[in-house]
């Protein structure tokens, strides 16, 4: 019986040393996917496990297993720490991530098109719920302000509006994170490209924040482990952030379609960044 790649990475009991199917696993490389429970079977429920995120799709909570790390893709000739050398001859630019806003890369960590690979939009509250002007660290407090006359809550340590990164802690998860942390993510994002592009900073400026508060949302659960490529959109309407339960707010891209017809949430904003992730409905209230 021919069976699908991601049933076989995503059935770690159904496998052993001496089954045929685990030549296949480990002829992708995939070995630890099927040798730990990392994936799991059962839907998801909360407090959801210390590898997963939540997150939207149709109007349904989620929750995004993690298996392994993310990825930030570098094109042959791209030049991410601005020194004049394309990532082809720059070996040490291969020695530090960088994550950048406002860019894409041609292909996705697979390989593939990245105009083929499916979108995993990160919501960012590009508003000062609380209207306390925090930032971290204290001098991006200043710069926002220069930038932007306002301090968003995609950078506030204590945000005014519930976010999925970072981890919020029981009940929902396991794991209570930090700011500028969450679960298989980059710590720190360069959005110079972006801000370039809105007229706010020169070319090849390297603008390094930490890692910003943001929710989840896909078209589609239940497609399967894959790599998914990163849409950032900052939503400048407190009224359309979705609550944590998913009962209000941007929900689905249907909706998130309609706030940036309304004006209420950017465009979509390129990435370099890539997540391997298996994004399935929670079971609510089991």
């Amino acid at each position: 019986m021919t069976r699908n790649l991601n049933e076989v990475l995503l059935c770690p009991k159904r496998l052993s040393w001496k089954t045929p199917s685990f030549g296949i696993v480990l002829a992708f490389g995939a070995i630890i996917l099927c040798t730990n429970p990392l994936l799991a079977a059962d839907p998801p429920q909360r407090p959801i496990e210390f590898n997963e995120i939540e997150g939207f799709a149709k109007d349904k909570l989620l929750a995004l297993t993690y298996p392994i790390n993310y990825m930030c893709v570098h094109d042959a000739f791209d030049d991410l720490d601005h020194d004049g050398v394309v990532a082809a001859n720059d070996s040490e630019e291969h020695q530090e991530e960088y994550c950048a806003a406002g860019i894409e890369s041609l292909l996705d960590p697979a390989g593939n098109p990245s105009s083929q690979t499916k979108i995993l939009h990160a919501l960012v509250p590009f508003f000062d719920a609380d209207f306390d002007g925090e930032a971290s660290p204290p001098a991006l407090q200043a710069d926002l302000q220069a930038l932007f006359g306002f301090v968003p809550d995609g950078f506030d340590p204590t945000p005014g509006v519930p976010v999925h990164c970072p981890h919020p802690g029981p009940p929902t998860s396991q794991h209570t994170g930090t700011y500028g942390a969450c679960a298989m993510h980059p710590m720190r994002l360069d959005l110079g490209p972006l801000l370039n592009q809105l007229g706010l900073v020169p070319p090849d400026t390297l603008v390094l924040t930490p890692l910003v508060n943001h929710m989840h949302l896909l078209k589609n659960p239940n497609e399967g482990a894959q790599w998914w490529k990163i849409i950032v959109n900052l939503v400048t309407d407190q009224s359309v952030w979705p609550d944590m339960d998913g009962t209000t707010g941007i929900t689905s891209v249907s909706k998130l379609e309609d706030a940036q017809a309304l004006g209420q949430s950017s465009g979509d904003i390129s990435t370099n960044m890539y997540f391997y992730l298996d994004a399935k409905a929670q079971a609510v209230g089991e």
